[in-house]
């Protein structure tokens, strides 16, 4: 997992360099036709950002431990491969950040985080699966800081197994 936050202060736009993490899900899906099924997994990973310039002038990396529900649709063009679409409904259980080299709860974060998510998924006879998704972030995460907006990105590369794949 690749997480970047697009992230503007009074206006401006500042860096904020990548923060590399892995995640986990639990997919379910239900094919409506040979050719669409609907998705929802249960997710979890670390988001954030590092280097990120506060608006005291001071820099930190901000770890976001963060809980996702993606919803969506994969439409399969041919057998097996699988463009895929979803809204995904995040909460962020913790906001943790390192400040003059001790460690900050951040507290003026929203708790939810939501985002849209695209990209593709192929499937292998033997169940396992390859994914890369790009998710773009919809929510303001941050809270009380005036003239703040900060919004979560990522990109996901994964290898998953599906236990029950014998309908395609």
């Amino acid at each position: 997992m690749n997480s970047t936050l697009t992230y503007t202060l009074m206006g401006e736009k500042q860096e904020v360099d990548p923060k590399h993490s892995v995640y986990m899900s639990i997919p379910v899906e239900y094919h409506l036709h040979k050719n669409i099924s609907l998705f929802a997994e249960l997710a979890g990973a670390g988001l954030g950002g590092e280097n990120l310039v506060l608006p005291n002038g001071q820099r930190t990396r901000l770890h976001l431990t963060t809980i996702y529900f993606p919803v969506g649709v994969k439409l399969y063009p041919v057998e097996r491969f699988a463009l895929v679409g979803a809204y995904n409904f995040g909460l962020i259980t913790n906001a943790l950040g390192e400040q003059n080299g001790e460690d900050v709860d951040f507290e003026d974060l929203k708790n939810g985080n939501s985002s849209f998510s695209f990209g593709a998924e192929y499937k292998f006879r033997s169940g396992v699966a390859a994914e890369v998704k790009y998710n773009i972030g919809t929510s303001n995460i941050a809270k009380t800081i005036p003239g703040m907006e900060m919004k979560n990105n990522f990109l996901q590369i994964g290898v998953g197994y599906y236990f029950d794949d014998n309908k395609q």
